[in-house]
């Protein structure tokens, strides 16, 4: 059972592949995994069918609404032996340690790693009202690229998911790279 995290810079289109993703399921309220680690427990057809990592909220959810201190509570928590899916995304805990963790724990996740042109990442910043600066997504963008070569360097599988494609393309994609 492959678990899958998306990164990327800011109007790549994580959150709404991940709201794809998980458009049949049922996202209960947030849960205190452990310590500063919170996770959505998610239902599929009256089952439980896993976590998604962070927490729901308007703007930056997932992950990114975790605190800045959360890695610790993270490695712990996915060093715990237990079998459930994990749906994760954002910049939080795209980190070589959580990676590593994972990997020990028995988990197997995807990482995936959306791009697309800077003209089309501005254009979406646009619509949705971003009030980020150019200079920092493009930064963003640079450090979600040394994010997914820092968890290849721990043997994690990432994969690289053109972000121009139609969020149902890519969600047929990356259910793909689950299986």
């Amino acid at each position: 059972m492959r678990s899958v995290y998306l990164l990327g810079p800011p109007g790549v289109g994580k959150t709404s592949l991940m709201d794809a993703l998980l458009a049949d399921h049922q996202r209960l309220p947030p849960a205190r995994a452990m310590g500063t680690m919170w996770v959505e427990p998610l239902i599929h057809h009256d089952l439980f069918a896993g976590y998604h990592l962070g927490k729901t909220r308007p703007g930056f959810g997932g992950t990114d609404a975790l605190s800045y201190s959360v890695l610790p509570d993270a490695v712990r928590w996915v060093s715990e032996p237990f079998e459930a899916r994990m749906w994760g995304e954002g910049a939080r805990l795209a980190h070589p340690k959580f990676a590593a963790a994972l990997i020990a724990g028995g988990h197997e996740m995807v990482w995936v790693l959306l791009d697309a042109p800077a003209g089309v990442l501005t254009e979406r910043c646009s619509r949705r009202g971003s009030t980020q600066n150019e200079s920092w997504r493009a930064g963003a963008g640079t450090r979600a690229r040394n994010a997914a070569a820092g968890l290849a360097s721990v043997g994690a599988t990432v994969r690289s998911l053109d972000a121009t494609m139609s969020t149902a393309e890519m969600a047929a994609l990356v259910r793909e790279w689950m299986t």
